[in-house]
């Protein structure tokens, strides 16, 4: 399947993709999320307007952002392995609207880059 979504994520993250430090996108599972299939092309852009292209290889459902850190491990996110959890979970619900969070909660979108 060769579908192409495109997403735009922060320069940080967009650059540990990059070096290959991050191996799961991690979104809220809203209703254009929940279109994308394992094999689908993700374009990955940053707010720079540069842009790579994944495949998409599996999903991973959380109801909240510690639930996902602990269970795939922060740094596979792209985070340190010191990242403090709650200052973590502040970040995302900044990001994010918390409606849409307790909605629809996380997905880890693992991908490798094409």
């Amino acid at each position: 399947m060769v579908d192409i979504y495109e997403h735009t994520i922060e320069n940080n993250s967009f650059d540990k993709i990059l070096a290959k430090k991050c191996q799961y996108l991690i979104c809220v599972n809203n209703k254009n999320v929940q279109s994308y299939q394992v094999g689908n092309i993700l374009t990955l852009k940053n707010n720079d307007g540069a842009s790579a292209k994944a495949r998409i290889k599996n999903f991973l459902y959380f109801t909240n952002i510690k639930e996902l850190a602990n269970t795939i491990g922060k740094q596979k996110c792209g985070f340190s392995a010191g990242v403090n959890l709650d200052k973590l979970e502040d970040e995302y619900n900044h990001t994010f609207e918390p409606k849409q969070i307790d909605k629809f909660g996380f997905v880890a979108i693992e991908f490798e880059l094409v």
